[in-house]
């Protein structure tokens, strides 16, 4: 009990456990098994996390919330480099499974402060917090970036960071607006000539 083990390899030493030639500093080896370290704070299933090689699934590197691999893998690569989250056969680069819900969070401030990507049935989602943030595709990157789609509320903007004229505003020339007036046909504003149109097609060209 209470017993200290201190391994002190000569030199550049290396130490080994279940091998004779460790090729590295802690080399861990298991034949035809997995090679894993479980860490522990309590008695009993919970509050145990393994990572190590699981031997019985093709030897990928996992880390699980149990006392062994294959039970509640939470993350997982493959000997392809493809990466899991929550998912054991991951099929892209990264994967995060077929769950539904958000899925990746670009932002999160630990509360209800969220930007992300989520999944719903038949339905990929890009979202910000609140009505009144807006979503940006553009070029460019984070610190120096030109925005060219916006998606803010119920309105889309093209050239356009603010819109608001209407479900689709174009920038400098032409805005779509619904046409309750002429059925389901769109109204268009020319925005550079001052002109109401009943047919868009002059003005996409």
């Amino acid at each position: 009990d209470n017993l200290n083990i201190l391994l002190t390899p000569a030199g550049t030493g290396n130490v080994g456990i279940g091998t004779t030639t460790p090729n590295q500093a802690l080399t861990l080896f298991r034949d035809g098994a997995d090679a894993a370290i479980e860490f522990s704070t309590i008695t009993g299933a919970n509050e145990k996390w393994t990572i190590g090689i699981d031997d019985s699934d093709s030897a990928k590197f996992k880390i699980a919330s149990s006392s062994a691999l294959g039970t509640n893998d939470r993350f997982v690569i493959d000997g392809n480099g493809n990466v899991g989250i929550g998912l054991t056969n991951p099929q892209g680069k990264l994967s995060t499974g077929s769950g539904l819900g958000d899925k990746v969070l670009a932002y999160d401030d630990g509360g209800t402060g969220q930007y992300g990507i989520g999944v719903q049935a038949n339905l990929l989602q890009i979202y910000a917090d609140a009505v009144g943030d807006r979503v940006g595709i553009g070029y460019g990157n984070s610190a120096s970036f030109t925005e060219t789609l916006t998606v803010k509320g119920s309105g889309v903007g093209v050239g356009d960071t603010t819109p608001t004229e209407g479900l689709l505003t174009v920038g400098g020339t032409f805005y779509v607006l619904t046409n309750t007036a002429v059925g389901a046909d769109p109204l268009c504003w020319d925005g550079s000539g001052g002109s109401l149109y009943g047919d868009c097609t002059s003005l996409r060209e």
